[in-house]
């Protein structure tokens, strides 16, 4: 019971790193970690004067980068991204569960859909991609997650390391993390 406290703990600890970086030092009041705008109430009453110590994310999810991969990446295979092979989703009816079966294929495979058995349990594999390209492609179009950028990780491959250091013994449980983290970056705040 207190060893999954520990990783639990561990894993708050890295979302927050990964999605805060650096950036969190400089959030000395706020409570958030992505903020659209400054409201115009909050120009008005000259309470926007730190609005540049907010941090606006933007991360793309697994239907926008089965698109869009760069090709430099469409053909490296999952181990040679995270270290481990990907786990193959088992299906009956219409429920999908991981089992410990894995596969070592291309990111473009795991990406498309018509190859559900690669997305993994609830989308776990296209997810750690995702957050992979997210932290490879910040700062291009409207891609906005610097965690290699300020320096929280070494690099995109130090930080697909730690993401499934952190997440790949519960896919289950992982999968929905990544994909609010995804939706919402903003709704992570600073404890």
């Amino acid at each position: 019971m207190e060893n999954n406290n520990r990783q639990n703990q561990s894993r708050r600890s890295f979302v927050k790193k990964a999605l805060a970086g650096t950036a969190a030092v400089s959030l000395p009041t706020k409570s958030v970690w992505a903020s659209v705008s400054v409201t115009a109430s909050a120009a008005a009453s000259g309470n926007g004067s730190d609005a540049n110590s907010i941090v606006q994310y933007n991360l793309e999810g697994p239907d926008y980068w089965r698109y869009n991969m760069p090709y430099e990446y469409r053909y490296k295979r999952f181990k040679d991204v995270f270290g481990v092979r990907a786990y193959k989703a088992k299906y009956h009816d219409t429920f999908s569960y991981y089992h410990a079966d894995t596969f070592n294929n291309y990111l473009y495979k795991i990406m498309d859909l018509h190859s559900s058995r690669y997305a993994g349990y609830a989308d776990y594999n296209r997810l750690c991609i995702s957050m992979f390209l997210n932290a490879v492609m910040s700062g291009q179009g409207n891609i906005y997650y610097p965690v290699v950028q300020d320096g929280s990780f070494s690099s995109p491959y130090s930080y697909a390391s730690k993401l499934i250091e952190l997440t790949y013994s519960n896919p289950a449980n992982s999968a929905y993390q990544l994909a609010s983290i995804i939706e919402n970056p903003s709704s992570y705040t600073i404890l």
